[in-house]
């Protein structure tokens, strides 16, 4: 029986490869090495020009990219060395080369410089006695729809403080109004500068109110609350014992 099943080649260990298959089998080999080298030089002369220019490319945006970081880098400290140099020169009492390196940033910074020196050049001009200047510059940065609506209100609010310190009030209160709003980036400091305002004009109520609110008001930075308290000391301290304060402009009931 294991004889039969070997003579059709089965239940007997499989028959060792002759020579002459072992040869067939390399040839073939061979052959498909060949071949396949044959494939890749076809494949490289098809794809490799736009390999190489693929890779070419990428290294030359990396290089673009690194060269213009270091670009910008290096224009961002020339305009603050050119800044410092202003203030500097301010600090030391060159209100002119201050101003005009100010100037100069105004009309050539990219990177921030310029608006830091408008808003220096407007408190440069309030110091120096020029108010009308340093309103008008204020009023240009409230103005300037290229900036955020943070910086364009600040513009606005410096304004106003520079009218009330001029006694300017009624023009002082219709600027004040779009900034006491809740959705003003300023509201505190607006609503600061209008208790104030009510407090230098003996409107006692009126500001207590505000300042009452401030101090109620979680979210009231740490310094604004502290002198709203210190302010609603003050009208306590001026309120007759035993009643209530009244406003300056507040008549009396006729007796």
């Amino acid at each position: 029986m294991f004889a039969l099943g070997a003579a059709f080649g089965y239940g007997s260990p499989r028959k060792k490869m002759t020579m002459q298959e072992t040869t067939v089998v390399d040839v073939f080999s061979e052959v498909n090495e060949e071949l396949r080298r044959e494939k890749l030089k076809k494949l490289w002369k098809t794809t490799g020009p736009f390999v190489i220019g693929g890779a070419v490319l990428f290294i030359a945006a990396m290089g673009g990219r690194v060269y213009w970081q270091d670009y910008v880098v290096a224009q961002r400290i020339q305009e603050s060395e050119r800044y410092q140099a202003a203030v500097s020169d301010l600090e030391a009492g060159k209100d002119a080369e201050a101003l005009a390196g100010f100037e100069d940033l105004i009309a050539s910074s990219k990177y921030g410089y310029g608006l830091l020196s408008r808003l220096q050049k407007a408190a440069n001009l309030a110091t120096s006695g020029d108010i009308s200047g340093a309103i008008s510059a204020y009023d240009e940065i409230s103005a300037d729809t290229g900036l955020t609506q943070r910086f364009r209100e600040y513009g606005a609010l410096m304004a106003v403080l520079i009218l009330i310190d001029q006694g300017g009030t009624e023009e002082a209160y219709e600027r004040l109004t779009p900034l006491v709003k809740a959705s003003s980036n300023w509201y505190y400091s607006a609503n600061e500068a209008l208790a104030l305002m009510y407090f230098t004009e003996a409107r006692y109520t009126e500001a207590e109110e505000i300042f009452l609110r401030l101090a109620a008001d979680p979210a009231t930075p740490p310094d604004l609350k502290n002198r709203a308290g210190e302010f609603m000391q003050m009208i306590e301290n001026k309120k007759p014992a035993g009643s209530l304060l009244k406003n300056k402009n507040e008549e009396e009931p006729a007796s």
